[in-house]
């Protein structure tokens, strides 16, 4: 969170004439507002000379990025009119959250602050506008979504079908390069230290890395003879011993299993959540709809 709302909040250098870019429900949005939004992507080009059609590409990158601050402002509208704006205290308690699991002091969170060309106020704004909006996004579209045992089975036997019948695994994988000390990761994910995920996040270099590792569902019958031998006597939670992989060395967890025609609680959670990502989507992209709708909205580029 510390990096995200940084990188809202980061201050432009170029001088720019100022000008108002759009107006919601009488809140403007200057252009000063939106080139401090779209400066880091700028500092990536810095140096470069842009074609005609790198010019093109950057006008319709910067356009929806206008178009994401009015919803962000409609959102935020909407979260003030329903009382859901974040308190002081809710803003200042996810600071001294977020620097404890960082490790810092309040003292090197100015410092930073003060590195990145922000004050604390412009970056508690940020932060109240992201914890009230995702207060709104929660209770209008999230409760919103439900999905049924029933469609879970439907996609698993769907699924099935390309899958193989028998059994089906659920994992996880890291893949850690030659000469990584392996077992010693292992270790420390039995023991607690990390989790497999995070340790998957770290050091893997495996597909699914950033996703905790997670790659998925598959038949066991149709798995790699080194992948079946690895995962002979692991059940659900456990961890494979180390195995040769891709030039590499690659732990396994087995995170759900099935067999016959019901997914695993594991297996039927993952389901139940890519069967949610499109019905999200949909709720998320007709609230917003609805919001325009009644908003008066001016823009001016």
């Amino acid at each position: 969170m510390f990096a995200i709302c940084l990188s809202a909040a980061l201050p432009v250098h170029a001088q720019v004439a100022d000008r108002i870019v759009a107006v919601v429900n009488g809140e403007i949005i200057t252009l000063f507002d939106l080139n401090r939004r779209f400066e880091p992507v700028m500092r990536q080009l810095e140096g470069r000379t842009l074609s005609a059609a790198d010019e093109d590409r950057l006008k319709a990158m910067k356009r929806q990025l206008l178009d994401r601050m009015v919803v962000d402002t409609l959102l935020m509208q909407e979260a003030e009119r329903l009382g859901m704006r974040a308190s002081d205290a809710e803003v200042e308690d996810q600071i001294k959250e977020m620097l404890q699991q960082n490790r810092m002091s309040e003292e090197r969170f100015r410092e930073e602050l003060v590195q990145q060309g922000i004050t604390r106020s412009q970056y508690v704004t940020e932060l109240r506008r992201e914890i009230s909006i995702n207060r709104l996004i929660s209770t209008r579209v999230h409760n919103k979504i439900a999905v049924s045992d029933q469609e879970i089975a439907e996609y698993f036997q769907a699924n099935m079908k390309h899958l193989g019948s028998g059994r089906t695994v659920d994992l996880q994988l890291i893949l850690l390069p030659p000469g990584e000390d392996v077992e010693t990761l292992r270790q420390r994910i039995q023991r607690k230290e990390i989790d497999f995920a995070e340790a998957a996040r770290q050091f893997s270099r495996g597909p699914g890395a950033q996703d905790g590792g997670y790659i998925g569902s598959f038949a066991f019958d149709q798995l790699a003879p080194a992948w079946k031998s690895a995962l002979q006597s692991v059940s659900p939670g456990e961890i494979s011993a180390p195995f040769d992989l891709s030039g590499g060395t690659a732990l396994l967890k087995l995170v759900g299993e099935a067999t016959g025609d019901a997914p695993g609680p594991d297996v039927a959670e993952r389901i139940r959540e890519t069967l949610a990502k499109p019905k999200y989507e949909e709720v998320y992209s007709n609230y917003i709809e609805r919001l325009k709708s009644r908003a008066i909205i001016d823009i001016r580029m």
